[in-house]
């Protein structure tokens, strides 16, 4: 059976970050203050395949490929193509990790996944992570979180296996618990 799902995010957060399109600016971005005719993106630059590195860039046009407004902070990173052509980051199981303080977005799981940047707060949210929170394949070890900001409503950032999802904490109440509900899509 197919379906369409709506995610609905609303953040409210501290006054040190710019609000941008629904989210926030990356930081990168704010320091960076690229001029108005261009747009600031954060670029996953590897010189040497030892020595890389993420740096905010203002580019002349948008990147030919991007889902802008999927990630909570900024947009997502963007690698060169060729010069001065840019794409997403794209990430997962049995595709390239992000790179430190970004974590894999798979909101649109199963037609697309980005390196996003982590909450910067990294908030802890009530709750504990659910125990025996892996039914996956333990080949697949990609951060999707990195903290519990990084998810969505109550969700907390949770260890399953050798990487990180979000899960609905267990909660005891009047003496019922939750447990996880996950739905995946095999393709």
């Amino acid at each position: 059976m197919l379906g369409t799902v709506l995610f609905v995010l609303t953040v409210v957060g501290s006054g040190s970050l710019v609000e941008s399109r629904g989210h926030y600016a990356d930081p990168r971005c704010v320091s960076r203050g690229c001029p108005a005719d261009t747009t600031c993106r954060v670029v996953y630059r590897c010189p040497t395949p030892a020595s890389c590195y993420l740096v905010a860039e203002c580019l002349d046009e948008p990147p030919y490929w991007s889902q802008t407004g999927l990630c909570k902070y900024g947009d997502p990173i963007v690698i060169e193509l060729s010069r001065g052509k840019y794409r997403d980051t794209q990430c997962g199981h049995r595709l390239r990790d992000c790179p430190n303080s970004t974590y894999c977005n798979d909101l649109l799981s199963g037609f697309y996944s980005t390196c996003c940047l982590s909450d910067p707060v990294a908030p802890v949210k009530p709750g504990k992570c659910p125990r025996n929170s892996y039914p996956f394949d333990k080949q697949d070890c990609t951060a999707y979180c990195l903290n519990d900001g990084d998810c969505l409503g109550d969700e907390k950032c949770c260890r399953a296996g050798c990487d990180s999802r979000c899960f609905h904490p267990e909660r005891s109440d009047n003496g019922n618990t939750w447990s996880p509900t996950l739905i995946l899509n095999d393709s």
